[in-house]
């Protein structure tokens, strides 16, 4: 993570044709149908206190309180359908899950921390990634720098990561999301043009569609989702935090959490 400043969205000339694409109405019906019969999953990338909360740490990302009003609704969203979400945080070594989750994205249901406190042992096995998938009651918190969505940390000591090809012996959370029958992943958080990318060719290279959220993002550098030429978000759909609410609205009944 970069602490430089963002900057505005360019204003491309017409003729060129963005990397990633508004979503058809072919896709909120598949996304409908994905939130019905539990193969679609929510994730919340990063949206912590070290890049969202506090203007005078240095890994503050400039700009990035504009989303916070969509990351709330998206949130509430989650917990009203019960939908599985999958939440990182990347420690740097230090801090914890519930110091570093802003108050926008704290969710009023269980979070299961994953290798909190450099504790591998906590690593899901397949059959309770089924059982989250399953019953969505949860949210599934990960530690990055412990183990990531597509990473896996081995008696060696050594992460190796799958999307980048390195050959594995256990299991990555995308992996196991997709073995547990997910197809589509709703993605948002900070910041785009790093830890997001990152989690949507990762879900890309587990089989699962990503689908980003694009008022519920923020780049750093540039807006890769709506630039030129960025291969990881190529073909890749988007929608607006109103439309992801609105298809959950029509495939889901609302749930109660105390």
């Amino acid at each position: 993570m970069s602490s430089s400043v963002g900057i505005p969205s360019h204003n491309y000339h017409r003729n060129v044709r963005f990397t990633g694409r508004p979503i058809t109405a072919k896709e909120k019906d598949e996304l409908t149908e994905a939130a019905k019969n539990h193969q679609l999953v929510i994730t919340d990338v990063d949206t912590q206190n070290s890049f969202m909360g506090r203007p005078t740490d240095p890994q503050h990302v400039r700009g990035a309180y504009k989303i916070k009003e969509n990351l709330s609704k998206l949130t509430d969203a989650g917990d009203e359908y019960n939908v599985p979400t999958v939440v990182t945080m990347d420690t740097y070594g230090k801090g914890t899950f519930k110091f570093e989750k802003i108050p926008e994205t704290i969710s009023k249901r269980p979070s299961r921390v994953v290798c909190a406190d450099q504790n591998v042992k906590d690593a899901p096995s397949l059959n309770q990634i089924k059982e989250f998938v399953s019953n969505g009651g949860d949210v599934l918190a990960i530690e990055k720098n412990n183990w990531g969505f597509a990473t896996h940390r081995y008696p060696d000591g050594v992460l190796r990561e799958s999307f980048e090809g390195v050959p594995v012996k256990g299991k990555a959370i995308t992996d196991m999301l997709h073995e547990a029958g997910v197809k589509t992943a709703a993605v948002y958080g900070v910041v785009t043009d790093m830890c997001v990318e990152q989690a949507v060719k990762a879900f890309q290279k587990a089989g699962i569609k990503p689908i980003v959220v694009e008022d519920a993002v923020k780049h750093v550098k540039k807006d890769v989702l709506k630039a030129p030429d960025n291969e990881v978000f190529r073909d890749v759909p988007y929608l607006s935090t109103e439309e992801f609410i609105n298809t959950l609205k029509g495939g889901l009944q609302k749930v109660g959490h105390a």
